[in-house]
């Protein structure tokens, strides 16, 4: 029997949020349930906004490919448009070969050198790669009837998910759809001939929301200034996302838990990121619009992402910290033996405000790229591969770091 009960209220909202709201994408039934289960968790002593936000929610129900009588095994892009049609195969593998496409009334097999990597969406509002925008805006004017595509695992993007699609990007409006790279070549064996191509999905207009709770600092004397602490709620539609990241904001409950009464030197916002799986970031862009001018006062954003895995420790690294504040923070942790100096990462909601040059702080687990290229996205990626006691431990640190007012 656990004797902290912070352990069994942990396991409790970890078995919740993935086993009643599994499959929490952006703006779905599932994404509403536990956001509301989220804003009720918190205590009442914390204030509580769910502001929304437009948003596309996405319904799939397959897709097929034929060329004569033989069958391929696609999946609809996420957020593809629905497609049904005909047309001669065409292949293409590089960036000079789609240059001298003559794509009307064809469909395109993106595999090879072009395909190597998931697309950057081409609307995403925090960073862009040129060569990734010119694929997409060359494909726009060439103007295939559908794309297929096949790209090699790439754990760097898309976790152990595999087949892995090329595109997730609903301002992307060629229908495609995906297979395996070795499904890919198979395909392209049959260049010139005519497929049978279906894609059974729709774009659902839809809203969502972030659950943001705020405690104002003891005797309301902070001047504004404030620690924020982060994580997202949303999962790909593929997985329980229970690293990915229920732990992150099972984290985020228990620390306001510990916190509830306390009188702490600055305000605490603590904000639930509804969006960070979504090809747009949605939730993370409409926080920015809300919070910017009072971006000033910020004095510490901390994001948890992916923490709590089985094997290993909980990793934090640094951004933007000056040096007095760093080496506070870093004498704070040592005092938590599962907390340990780890290398920086930029794949999180902390690197909106390392944009900025603001101070932050990011926690995930020491076995990263482990846990990432094993379970997340996939529907492995469920509540045995959390250790419990890892997310207490980290949200007893991060409670003292608020009641210290390391910043």
């Amino acid at each position: 029997m656990r004797l902290d009960p912070l352990i069994s209220l942990a396991e409790d909202w970890l078995h919740t949020l993935c086993g009643h709201y599994p499959r929490r994408s952006t703006g779905s039934f599932a994404n509403h349930q536990a956001t509301e289960f989220i804003a009720q968790a918190f205590p009442p002593s914390f204030h509580i906004e769910t502001p929304s936000f437009e948003c596309l929610d996405w319904s799939d129900e397959g897709a097929s490919l034929q060329v004569g009588v033989e069958s391929f095994p696609v999946q609809s892009s996420p957020f593809s448009l629905a497609f049904s049609g005909s047309g001669a195969l065409e292949v293409v593998r590089t960036f000079a070969e789609m240059q001298e496409l003559d794509a009307a009334g064809k469909i395109v097999l993106l595999g090879g050198e072009i395909a190597h990597e998931p697309l950057m969406p081409k609307k995403f509002p925090f960073f862009k790669v040129d060569e990734q925008q010119q694929v997409i805006a060359l494909l726009e004017q060439k103007s295939p009837l559908a794309l297929v595509t096949a790209c090699p695992p790439s754990p760097g993007m898309s976790g152990g998910l595999y087949p892995t699609p090329l595109f997730e990007d609903g301002d992307f409006d060629i229908p495609s759809c995906f297979l395996s790279q070795e499904d890919g070549e198979r395909l392209a064996r049959y260049a010139g001939q005519e497929v049978r191509l279906e894609i059974r999905s729709q774009r659902v207009v839809s809203r969502a929301s972030n659950v943001i709770a705020r405690k104002t600092a003891g005797g309301g004397d902070s001047g504004g200034h404030f620690l924020l602490f982060t994580a997202h709620l949303d999962s790909k539609p593929t997985t329980p996302g229970a690293l990915d990241n229920a732990a992150g904001v099972v984290t985020l409950l228990l620390l306001a838990e510990l916190l509830k009464d306390e009188a702490l030197p600055l305000d605490l916002e603590i904000v639930a990121f509804n969006g960070e799986e979504y090809y747009s970031a949605p939730g993370e862009v409409a926080y920015l619009e809300q919070v910017q001018p009072r971006l000033k006062n910020l004095r510490l954003a901390v994001n948890l992402d992916g923490l709590g895995y089985v094997a290993g420790a909980t990793h934090f690294s640094t951004y933007n910290l000056p040096p007095e504040q760093e080496a506070a923070l870093i004498r704070l942790f040592a005092s938590y033996p599962g907390l340990l100096p780890g290398p920086q990462w930029y794949q999180g909601d902390h690197t909106i405000f390392v944009q900025q040059g603001l101070p932050a702080v990011a926690l995930t687990c020491q076995a990263f790229a482990e846990a990432w290229s094993n379970f997340t996205h996939t529907p492995q990626d469920t509540p045995d591969k959390v250790d419990p006691a890892k997310l207490v431990e980290a949200a007893k640190a991060l409670s003292e770091l608020a009641r210290r007012n390391v910043s």
